[in-house]
């Protein structure tokens, strides 16, 4: 009894420390951005929707929440059926799967909030137009020697 008591401070503390962490690491988070390629529609402004705005994203987090709370329910269930076993074997090996099972789910429906949030919150940024055709040419043609220098003006520098 008094170990299984030590083993529930310990996860107490380590997921609260946890919390405290994350919120201390998130302070200085810079939000990142992705260049919006050309192929994508829309005018590179405002290329949300409404449904994979507000709608998708609300019910994956509710989603999630309902996932997580029924976690919990389970851990806290098979903490019931551990503490009433009263050494009979089959019944402490089932409620240590169920503990188990519990807290996979509730890993993974906090990792999939975590992944449906970043999602959410990534933001495009639109690429530059692509140059045209002339534009390209003058960029890659090296200028006519001197002629930049003498249309403006001034007189060619004698090479050292």
């Amino acid at each position: 009894m008094k170990k299984s008591i030590i083993y529930i401070l310990l996860t107490i503390m380590t997921v609260l420390s946890m919390g405290f962490t994350s919120a201390y690491a998130a302070r200085d988070f810079v939000q990142p951005t992705i260049p919006q390629p050309q192929t994508l529609p829309g005018d590179g402004v405002n290329t949300k929707k409404t449904l994979t705005e507000s709608l998708l994203p609300k019910y994956a987090v509710g989603l999630i929440g309902f996932v997580s709370m029924a976690a919990l329910v389970f851990l806290v269930i098979a903490g019931v059926r551990f503490a009433t076993a009263y050494g009979n074997e089959e019944a402490v090996e089932t409620a240590k799967k169920q503990v188990i099972y519990s807290i996979v789910a509730l890993l993974i429906a906090l990792l999939s909030y975590t992944i449906v949030s970043i999602i959410i919150n990534l933001k495009f940024v639109p690429e530059p137009p692509a140059p045209t055709a002339t534009q390209a040419l003058a960029a890659t043609a090296p200028p006519a020697a001197g002629s930049l220098g003498e249309a403006a003006g001034v007189p060619e520098q004698p090479a050292i």
